[in-house]
């Protein structure tokens, strides 16, 4: 029984000539924006508030 590879069936292709793009903020004001909608806030202690809750309201 043969079996193809996933990875053949794929029409991704690697572009070289997106290469110039790493390691660069390619939307700033939407990553600024973020930022500044999570400036203050422990977001680890809201998850685990999250998951605690979670477990106290599944029966």
């Amino acid at each position: 029984m043969a079996i193809k590879s996933k990875e053949k069936q794929s029409s991704i292709k690697y572009n070289p000539a997106l290469d110039k793009f790493k390691d660069v903020d390619v939307f700033p004001l939407k990553t600024q924006a973020a930022r500044e909608h999570l400036s203050g806030r422990d977001i680890r202690k809201e998850i685990e508030d999250a998951r605690v809750k979670d477990r106290i309201t599944k029966p």
